[in-house]
């Protein structure tokens, strides 16, 4: 990401005119952002009362003035208040100097629906019905015989048949996956924007829920857990689906191709339970890394602990240079755990896909996996080479596209240079 340096000259006379804002109270903070930035603010108490008389069209010097009578201090500076708000996108003009908007490049336009269309989805009786569903499932899963393939038994199948599948089901499940999410956050009157991106060496599609913050914080448990929930739902289908395609098979029914969309199920089964599983990567901000950090109430948790990483890594450069450095307050125990499990995360991600790469450019010099003990069931034709490198090609494009697009994205920071005691 660039960022770009800007001068502001802001006189004690000039007002403040801000774009409409979201605001909600959370204890003693405020949460402050403009709806379609990707950024939200926590402001004080006292902040937020420089807010409110700024926005009640007062100058920058009044303002400054009866802020320091109401807090009984000598002086007060609005400056990094006013530098937040600016670099926030929260201002939009001062003193009738129109400022110029955030060089961040949009993911694709707001979209979002009125909530009274869907909020039966995520009413009571609806989770009733999606826990019916799932205890059926459960109980087919326990009580009758497995209905779908073992996973031995899909390895059988030819790569590239077996390669595409996976590949369509898990862009099908993605979109679910996403929509579910998007569904929930309309359903609180929450806009949303859909864009493609990555997530360490993981090329996703994600969903901006940037404005969740100025809902409910129990509200929110709803939205960051819907796409898991949603692929639960599907699991619960594919195992009712495919427990009633075998009692049909049962039944010698000729025209129904029972074992075509056994397979099927059986490989949708297997991709979408691998998408749940993934959800426990809390280092590269998953739905289960949101749904922590709401719990223990840490807005940017993943922030944090990047920020105590980074200054671990510069005392040591510190302390090999040999000159001493200002000590700050240690973290909390969760972000230096947090950090523990980023770095362990990355580093252990790093190493099992440059071992897959390796494999994969093996498996395609020698036709096959050879000795490999992992996958020596595989077998590679031509057609199933072509599917590899096809894969290998897509993903790799996925991720230098999204990190080209997050490299070009452009943050403003503005400096302030004062005429007079603001």
């Amino acid at each position: 990401m660039r960022t770009k340096t800007l001068e502001l000259r802001i006189a004690e006379t000039d007002t403040v005119d801000f774009n409409p804002l979201n605001i909600r109270q959370e204890n003693s903070e405020y949460l402050v952002g403009v709806r379609g930035c990707k950024s939200y603010l926590c402001i004080s108490e006292a902040g937020m009362q420089a807010i409110r008389l700024l926005r009640g069209g007062l100058a920058v010097g009044v303002v400054n003035q009866r802020l320091a009578d109401a807090l009984g201090t000598a002086r007060v500076t609005l400056v990094p208040l006013l530098e937040k708000l600016l670099a926030a996108g929260a201002i939009q003009s001062i003193g009738g100097q129109k400022l110029q908007r955030l060089g961040r490049l949009q993911d694709g336009p707001l979209m979002s629906m009125r909530p009274d269309r869907i909020s039966w989805l995520f009413s009571k009786p609806a989770a009733a019905a999606y826990a019916i569903l799932m205890g059926i499932a459960l109980a087919l899963l326990v009580f009758a015989p497995w209905p779908l393939l073992r996973p031995s038994q899909l390895a059988g199948m030819p790569y590239s048949v077996l390669a595409t599948l996976c590949i369509v089901v898990a862009l099908a499940n993605a979109v679910k996956h996403e929509m579910a999410h998007a569904l929930a956050a309309w359903s609180s009157g929450i806009s949303t924007r859909f864009s493609i991106g990555h997530r360490f060496l993981f090329p996703v599609l994600q969903t901006d829920l940037t404005d969740l913050w100025v809902v409910d914080r129990k509200r929110r448990y709803i939205v960051y857990a819907a796409g898991m929930i949603s692929d639960l739902l599907t699991l619960a289908v594919l195992v009712i689906a495919a427990c009633c395609t075998a009692w049909l098979q049962s039944r010698k029914i000729s025209w129904l191709p029972a074992s075509q969309l056994i397979t099927f199920f059986s490989v949708a089964f297997f991709v979408i339970a691998s998408n749940i599983l993934w959800q426990g990567n809390i280092f590269v901000r998953t739905d289960l890394y949101y749904i922590l950090a709401n719990a223990l109430n840490c807005r940017n948790l993943h922030g944090d602990a990047a920020a105590y990483l980074r200054s671990i890594a510069g005392k040591l450069f510190i302390r090999h240079r040999g000159s001493g450095g200002a000590t700050s307050a240690p973290p909390p125990f969760v972000i230096k755990a947090y950090a523990f499990v980023v770095v362990a995360g990355y580093t252990i991600v790093a190493i099992l896909f440059v071992a897959n790469m390796l494999t994969s450019l093996h498996a395609l010099r020698s036709h096959s996996f050879g000795t490999l003990p992992a996958a020596s069931f595989l077998r590679l034709n031509g057609g199933d080479r072509a599917v590899m490198i096809a894969i290998m090609i897509f993903i790799l494009t996925w991720l230098a596209y999204s990190k080209g697009k997050e490299l070009r994205r452009e943050s403003i920071v503005y400096r302030i240079l004062c005429a007079g005691e603001i």
